[in-house]
């Protein structure tokens, strides 16, 4: 009910853009997750989000024991999970894991997509990044 299909192709019903692909593609195009070829939805309502997003994390163990556990939990796999991955991905893929983990914030706690467009919240996603950079540096490449 969320996409039309057009004989190996697919439309979708919130914002008409035309894509091929399967299932998995809808549901990232849906979700909103960017880094999988696929162009996000900008007018999927939230719940369908939601909705899709946990769909894509139920294939991710990371992302499946971080959303089914207790908030500090939560909180402290997320943390771990972020500096396992800055310590030993490259930087693209450092950056679509905190993209994710990130996704994963907003839409499992139900934060408002007003809020991340706020100033004070682009601040800190933008510092954080910063930190984040500044960690992969310095586990990268150490002073002697």
């Amino acid at each position: 009910s969320y996409v039309e299909d057009l004989d190996g192709h697919f439309k979708c019903n919130f914002c008409q853009h035309n894509f091929a692909g399967g299932a998995s593609r809808i549901k990232y195009h849906l979700a909103g997750v960017k880094g999988n070829g696929v162009d996000i939805c900008t007018s999927v309502p939230e719940d369908v989000q939601k909705e899709a997003y946990l769909a894509v994390g139920g294939t991710n163990k990371k992302l499946k024991s971080a959303s089914s556990s207790s908030n500090a939990k939560e909180s402290k796999t997320t943390l771990c999970s972020i500096r396992k991955i800055c310590a030993t991905l490259p930087i693209q893929r450092c950056v679509s894991a905190v993209d994710k983990l990130l996704a994963q914030l907003v839409i499992v706690n139900n934060i408002s997509f007003d809020v991340v467009q706020t100033t004070s919240f682009i601040h800190f996603v933008l510092t954080l990044c910063k930190v984040l950079l500044n960690t992969v540096l310095i586990i990268s490449y150490p002073l002697i």
